[in-house]
């Protein structure tokens, strides 16, 4: 296809010009820019022709401080350099070699690049060997990214560092502990078999914020938390509450969690707006269009439970946190006690944490909330 002037004056910034490699400023505000000048530059050449297959890479790499051009030259053929510039936070290269071109941008921690050549196979070999010698792998982060909301139009982004269930487990008592097991067993398919509320339910002080970290930690490749720090304002607001369940579509299952629910988990006589419109999150008309499963934590004890909660096809998982036996807590312990005791009792008779009193002052807090 021959280029012409008519098709060629579309693109804002473009020109047919011969010999030299000669720039123009076009329409386009950021062509004033001195930074896109190469990136502007790599483009004209190519509606020109000057090469007719391009190839795009990006990658990281760790290393203090940007690669130097010369390190850059290391992992290319022979170039020259057309346009540079360079500033705090980035560098730009326009490089011209035999019969292909490159336009570079290096910032801190990472590499985009396009390579123009006449073949496709010449373009994708360029960029192939660039990126071999110079990008770095990253070992994956060990950490649970959350969102957190409190009624904005965003959520603020959060983490924590992760909590394997192997290292926490021994928290639990054997019930409890199975329960949060075959929990965690759970995947993105078979979770979409079955209900879509999970309860944590139990005393304060026997571990349901841990199990859940511990539970995010477990489902992070598939699952994405939100978790809701106004859960009252969230079920009334309709507008707020549709923005948190279609926020940021994705492939991963969304996993709303909502702390100290006791008063949308415990039963009252009455079924009030809030837990009609979670109950139809979960399987309504609106849980059937939202790929969403909802963690309720709270001090209910069994018996105060709504059904309408718990209720099989519904419920994915009520799992209560129980105390330890007089025996358990005694083999915890490593001492004979004769009653049942909370892990953060627990904690404390083995004085890893304290009240605080009048004569004294408290401990660092231990891994039991």
């Amino acid at each position: 296809m021959e280029f012409t002037d008519q098709l060629l004056a579309a693109f804002p910034g473009t020109t047919i010009t011969s010999g030299e490699t000669v720039f123009h400023v076009g329409s386009n505000d950021e062509h004033t820019r001195p930074q896109f000048v190469v990136a502007s530059g790599f483009i004209e050449l190519f509606y020109r022709g000057e090469f007719t297959h391009c190839s795009h890479t990006f990658f990281s790499y760790q290393r203090e401080g940007r690669y130097s051009l010369p390190a850059l030259a290391y992992h290319l053929p022979p170039f020259q350099m057309v346009r540079s510039f360079q500033d705090h936070l980035r560098s730009y290269y326009l490089v011209r070699g035999e019969s292909w071109w490159a336009a570079l941008e290096l910032g801190d921690g990472f590499i985009s690049a396009n390579f123009g050549a006449l073949s496709m196979l010449t373009a994708e070999e360029l960029a192939k060997r660039f990126r071999d010698g110079l990008e770095t792998k990253v070992p994956p982060q060990k950490v649970t990214n959350f969102e957190v909301w409190s009624g904005e139009e965003f959520p603020t982004p959060h983490a924590f560092d992760d909590v394997n269930w192997n290292d926490v487990a021994a928290n639990y008592s054997a019930t409890t502990r199975q329960g949060i097991e075959t929990l965690m067993k759970h995947t993105q398919h078979s979770v979409a078999k079955n209900g879509r509320i999970i309860l944590f339910h139990g005393p304060p002080g026997t571990g349901k914020t841990w199990a859940i970290r511990s539970l995010l930690t477990t489902w992070k490749r598939w699952a994405k938390p939100a978790v809701i720090i106004d859960p009252e304002k969230l079920l009334e607001n309709t507008s707020y509450f549709m923005n948190m369940l279609t926020y940021q579509n994705s492939k991963a299952k969304r996993l709303v969690v909502i702390e100290d629910a006791d008063d949308i988990a415990e039963k009252d006589g009455t079924r009030n707006a809030s837990l009609s419109r979670l109950l139809n999150a979960a399987d309504g008309l609106v849980g059937a269009s939202s790929d969403v499963l909802i963690l309720l934590s709270t001090n209910a004890p069994p018996a105060l439970l709504d059904k309408a909660l718990i209720r099989p096809g519904r419920c994915l998982a009520s799992i209560e946190f129980q105390p330890f036996g007089a025996v358990e807590a005694s083999s915890r312990l490593g001492w004979s006690v004769d009653s049942a005791k909370s892990l953060a009792e627990i904690y404390e008779l083995l004085g890893t944490v304290s009240k605080v009193t009048t004569d004294g002052v408290s401990a660092p807090t231990g891994q039991y909330l």
